[in-house]
């Protein structure tokens, strides 16, 4: 037997005298070992066995071959495919880097053109991974996926037009006149709140003996829906008029300008001594009761001035997009079965609101006015 067969056989007793991986050539070898079907927990195993300490937390290895199993690449690799040519010596289609300004200049046109485009259709088009579809449209641009959201009524041009014209005057004036003109403002409209009829649907049942008739009736009314109206006013220091409007009442017009001679005359006079009715700006809708003949004669008769308000235009109002939505809120949840009940639950609910939250929904008037400029007349959502 030669030398070589007698020679003992070579034994590492010190696992660190093995040579390390670095944390790139353990991905590597993840990978690998995923590919020939390979658990996680046994791929950890024979990292430790190699590596010892070096060797990669069982967490990361499971998250390498998470990313393996979706397609994705390590980002400094990304990086080198994005910088690595073609036979031709130009750049691949498949390879362009993210920060590219033709790829970013690409994307933005095709997302502005088509806003239901899809990050898959994007890529696609553009001739680069999902990836970096999604990163620059995200990341770059800046841009994210929203859904559509319902608005009252979809304008023309003209009508759109008009709500510019509106915006553009009442910017004017506000910065013509300052903060005043803003306390100047008393807003109003109509609100209804509906309530159910009670429910007496509920059959009772009797012992009877088997074969006897007479059987008890009931008579089965009808669940409706039964609307209560109010008729609120206030100002940036708060409520002025909560006015509740008679269900029965004949003439719409005429009752909506009895409100303004009679009850919101008076509760000005008590609620803001010293100050003047005249001196003030009505904001309120152009619905057919506020801009009947007989609202315009009281209005002339008040001296009181009606801001120009267009059609159909709830952003505009304070009273719809924070007072109704704050009284909804408010009241959800909550069971009414009777007239006076919601008429006193309403009053609950204003009378504890704030000096500095009417003063908020009014100083907001200016910013919405400004967005609906820029936006050429679109809904301030």
């Amino acid at each position: 037997m030669n030398d070589i067969d007698d020679e003992p056989p070579l034994i590492i007793e010190n696992k660190e005298a093995l040579p390390g991986f670095t944390a790139k050539e353990q991905r590597v070898i993840v990978r690998y070992l995923h590919h020939m079907k390979t658990r996680s927990t046994e791929i950890h195993k024979l990292l430790e066995a190699v590596c010892g300490e070096a060797a990669a937390p069982y967490k990361l290895v499971k998250a390498w071959v998470t990313d393996d199993v979706k397609g994705q690449e390590d980002q400094e690799e990304q990086n080198k495919n994005a910088y690595s040519t073609a036979t031709n010596g130009a750049v691949s289609p498949k390879q362009t880097l993210p920060t590219d300004p033709a790829l970013v200049y690409r994307l933005e046109h095709l997302v502005n053109n088509d806003r239901r485009l899809s990050i898959e259709r994007a890529s696609d088009l553009a001739m680069v991974t999902k990836q970096t579809a999604q990163h620059v449209i995200c990341d770059v641009l800046g841009m994210k996926k929203v859904f559509e959201r319902w608005v009252p009524r979809l304008w023309t041009p003209e009508q759109r037009s008009y709500r510019v014209q509106v915006a553009e005057e009442l910017l004017r004036r506000h910065e013509a006149e300052g903060d005043e003109f803003l306390e100047r403002i008393i807003v109003g409209d109509e609100t209804v709140v509906y309530y159910y009829t009670p429910n007496t649907l509920r059959r009772h049942s009797v012992t009877m003996t088997r074969g006897v008739l007479g059987v008890g009736e009931k008579y089965r009314p009808s669940i409706e829906q039964v609307g209560v109206s109010f008729m609120l006013y206030y100002d940036i220091y708060g409520l002025l008029l909560a006015e509740h409007v008679p269900s029965g009442a004949d003439n719409a017009a005429d009752n909506y300008a009895n409100i303004l001679k009679e009850h919101l005359t008076e509760a000005y006079a008590r609620k803001r001594r010293g100050k003047k009715l005249s001196d003030c700006i009505l904001l309120h809708d152009n619905t057919a009761p506020h801009s009947s003949k007989a609202a315009r004669q009281v209005l002339t008769e008040l001296e009181l001035e009606a801001l120009p308000h267009p059609p159909a235009s709830p952003d505009f109002e304070p009273h719809e997009y924070w007072l109704i939505p704050f009284l909804r809120n408010s009241m959800r949840g909550a069971t009414y079965h009777d007239k006076q009940v919601i008429i006193t639950a309403l009053s609950h609910h204003l009378k504890h609101l704030m000096e500095c939250e009417f003063l908020k929904s009014i100083k907001s008037l200016p910013t919405r006015w400004a967005q609906c400029v820029d936006t050429s007349g679109l809904y301030v959502l």
